[in-house]
């Protein structure tokens, strides 16, 4: 096939000598772009690598000191070999986002030390290997959002210790292992919603005692382990609304002072214990709207929450079939219940 074109080309050379004489960087450019492997006319491929119509891209030579900038889009596996990457260590921030990356290499990352941000969110990911980010001690941001990731190592982020935050919502996760948040010390904000998790280890969050907010909404949990929102002092947000939940535990709350937002709606609860929100006393937004099933709420649930309300109510209010006590209160808050 390159022979037949070729051939063609010179026909056209020795048929239109005139048009070619005066542009004569027309063949060239013409061949330079027919012995370029398996890219088409809208992504061309980065100096020093080869591009591949499978979305598979090798880059080698000592030309390349970084991950090249200019990749395909269709990009979803990238082989890196004999380079020579001398700034690499000095790596600040890096986007992958919004690829077709199916697969990352164990050691597609070693050697960025520096690296504090990292985004491979948009992408095709299933799974990571259990070693991908050790090395990566002075990462801060991680956005793992919108995969396909369907389980996680329970090890992988070890070695993440100055992580503040890390998204891995919008994926297909099953549920949490055990220890796998542990090293995550400094965390201050974690993002779980839109998975599939039906279950998670009581103890799974106990690390987090920095965290500030946690999103575990838009899942599949029908019950949630005793004491599993303890330990976290700092928390101010806590979604757990779109999910299918039949009960809460009694001691499900450790003291959060500085909580005010809490979203408990669209579950299939009945009641709640009556005290759910006792280590909340800052709480400022709670909603607990479209709970179809919501049906009885012990009488002094709202009792120890001075800032729920914005007027001076002391009467009991009616919304269908749920009895809830107002009080009065001197600064305004946001509450959304019933159905």
């Amino acid at each position: 096939m390159l022979l037949l074109l070729l051939l063609l080309l010179l026909l056209l050379y020795t048929s239109i000598p005139v048009f070619i004489s005066q542009h004569p960087s027309v063949l060239w450019t013409t061949l330079a772009l027919l012995l370029v492997p398996n890219v088409s006319a809208e992504e061309l491929c980065p100096s020093g690598c080869s591009c591949f119509s499978t979305g598979f891209v090798k880059c080698t030579g000592h030309t390349i000191t970084d991950i090249p900038v200019g990749l395909p889009v269709s990009t979803n596996l990238l082989l890196m070999s004999q380079t020579k990457m001398n700034v690499i260590n000095e790596q600040k921030q890096l986007h992958i986002d919004g690829n077709k990356l199916a697969n990352m290499s164990p050691d597609m990352l070693a050697g960025l030390i520096g690296l504090w941000d990292l985004d491979l969110k948009k992408n095709k990911l299933s799974n990571l290997p259990s070693n991908i980010f050790d090395g990566l001690t002075n990462l801060t941001c991680l956005n793992l959002g919108r995969n396909s990731l369907k389980t996680l190592p329970p090890n992988i982020f070890n070695a993440l210790v100055q992580l503040r935050n890390l998204s891995i919502n919008n994926n297909e996760l099953e549920s949490l292992e055990s220890g796998m948040f542990d090293s995550l010390v400094n965390l201050e904000e974690l993002k779980i919603h839109h998975n599939q998790i039906s279950s998670f280890p009581p103890q799974v969050f106990w690390s987090l005692t920095k965290l500030i907010r946690l999103t575990l909404s838009s899942n599949r949990l029908q019950i949630i382990p005793e004491e599993s929102f303890y330990h976290m002092p700092k928390l101010t947000q806590l979604t757990l609304y779109s999910n299918p939940l039949l009960s809460l535990p009694d001691q499900l709350m450790g003291f959060m002072p500085e909580m005010t937002d809490f979203y408990l709606y669209a579950t299939n609860l009945t009641t709640v214990p009556g005290n759910l929100f006792a280590n909340m006393s800052g709480l400022v937004a709670l909603n607990l709207h479209h709970n179809e099933h919501l049906k009885d709420l012990p009488s002094d649930l709202f009792c120890c929450l001075p800032n729920l309300y914005n007027s001076d109510v002391s009467a009991l209010k009616t919304v269908g079939a749920i009895r809830v006590q107002k009080r009065a209160q001197k600064r305004p808050l946001k509450l959304r219940y019933g159905i």
